[in-house]
């Protein structure tokens, strides 16, 4: 029991105060973190929304338009 409470007692730290400084610091860095996974988010979808259009004419728009071509040269 006292090897226990020795031990619980070793590892309370003492909270000190923060400065205005550190606040500002750990502030601005969230700030960052965050307005670069929105960023990012934005980015990607955008590629993400590109990249689906693209196949999307790929495999869709191109095959008619040869089919209609095709077409238009048996006649």
């Amino acid at each position: 029991m006292t090897f226990f409470k020795f031990r619980r007692n070793k590892n309370v730290r003492v909270i000190k105060q923060r400065s205005r400084m550190d606040r500002i610091w750990t502030l601005l860095s969230w700030s960052c973190k965050i307005g670069f996974l929105v960023w990012l988010y934005v980015h990607l979808s955008e590629i993400l929304i590109t990249a689906i259009l693209a196949l999307g004419v790929w495999y869709g728009l191109l095959p008619l338009l040869r089919k209609s071509r095709q077409g238009a040269r048996t006649r």
